[in-house]
């Protein structure tokens, strides 16, 4: 996803594991502005599991692009399964399902004991304009509330 928010071509876009003293890393190399450009991430622990890493924050992504992901995924499907072509209905729930996975890393930004994300977690510039314009949206009960109804929706485009 970060590759995706800084502009590196998909098409472009080459992945490798590398094992570094005992680290499993993922290597990527795509074109960026025209250049070749190498980036290194240490996967999680378990890089098998659901959603985008592991109980911590983002450390790359901040709060508010992951909500800008979260409404572009959103967007992107109708609220009803009858308006979009049945051969299309697994594509739209997966999107559905990793805009609720956007939201679950939103909240991971919470503080214990707190119910909104702070001001300070908002690292780049898109995402404290999406604070600075609704920080409402960083709410924990609404951020929870979002992220169930992706779900809800995403099942009804999953066969029954």
């Amino acid at each position: 996803m970060f590759l995706d928010l800084i502009g590196c071509d998909r098409r472009e876009r080459h992945h490798r594991l590398e094992d570094w003293d005992d680290t499993l890393i993922s290597v990527y190399v795509c074109m960026l502005d025209g250049e070749p450009r190498t980036f290194w991430f240490e996967s999680p622990e378990n890089p098998l599991i659901e959603g985008f890493g592991g109980d911590e924050p983002s450390q790359i992504i901040d709060p508010g692009q992951f909500i800008l992901r979260a409404d572009r995924l959103s967007k992107s499907v109708p609220s009803n399964p009858g308006d979009l072509d049945p051969s299309a209905h697994s594509v739209a729930a997966q999107r559905l399902d990793e805009a609720a996975d956007c939201i679950d890393e939103v909240i991971k930004f919470i503080p214990e004991g707190e119910h909104q994300v702070p001001q300070e977690a908002f690292f780049t510039p898109i995402g404290k304009v999406s604070y600075m314009e609704e920080p409402g949206r960083f709410r924990r009960a609404r951020l929870e509330a979002v992220g169930q109804t992706y779900r809800e929706i995403a099942a009804r485009f999953k066969p029954q």
